[in-house]
């Protein structure tokens, strides 16, 4: 079970993600505007009020309490983490890094391994927290994205803590050139990650 935990990291860390490049069909153009059904805008691209509400519910989910998926505490979680994985990947593109699908299965099947011991297991575990294989692929691929992005960062550090203060850096600048591009809807608005529209 502790090798559940690993996955339930991977999740609940990276996995609330909008849809990804290869991994889900392309999203509808955004409106100029947050409206109540595209509530966040990010560098031009919407994410629907079905996708943040999908992840409240896991969220919920993977903290034991389903029925309360509506608390404040996971609609503020799913939209960050949302928003997070469009300037991540926002970050890739800009910095050339990619995931191939053959990494992010691989990677997927790595995780899965170490996390449970059969698929009724597995299975259960999704069942659980509400989510599907499609969403664990695209909470994998931010995964190896955010990993490289962070190798690249660090690159040539002198030290942990040299690498650390990079990283910390990197983060102050990320938001800076994301934040100005992340657009919510006042029921959506979360501070330090988007505007209101």
């Amino acid at each position: 079970m502790q090798g559940a935990r690993l996955v339930i990291a991977v999740v609940a860390a990276f996995i609330l993600t909008a849809p990804a490049a290869g991994l889900a069909r392309p999203a509808a153009p955004a409106p100029a505007k947050p409206t109540s059904r595209q509530p966040v805008i990010v560098a031009g691209e919407s994410i629907p009020v079905r996708a943040l509400r999908h992840w409240q519910q896991i969220a919920a989910a993977t903290q034991g309490e389903p029925r309360a998926w509506k608390k404040k505490a996971y609609r503020e979680a799913a939209t960050a983490i949302l928003i997070e994985h469009r300037w991540i990947e926002g970050e890739a593109k800009r910095l050339n890094v990619v995931a191939t699908k053959a990494e992010i299965k691989e990677s997927y099947q790595r995780l899965r391994k170490q996390g449970f011991t059969s698929t009724a297991e597995y299975k259960r575990f999704l069942r659980r927290t509400r989510s599907k294989y499609r969403d664990i692929l695209k909470g994998v691929r931010i995964d190896l994205l955010q990993r490289r992005i962070a190798a690249i960062v660090t690159a040539g550090a002198a030290d942990q803590p040299a690498a650390q203060k990079r990283l910390l850096d990197y983060r102050a600048e990320r938001q800076a050139r994301w934040l100005p591009q992340s657009k919510c809807y006042p029921q959506w608005y979360l501070e330090n990650w988007c505007t209101f529209a």
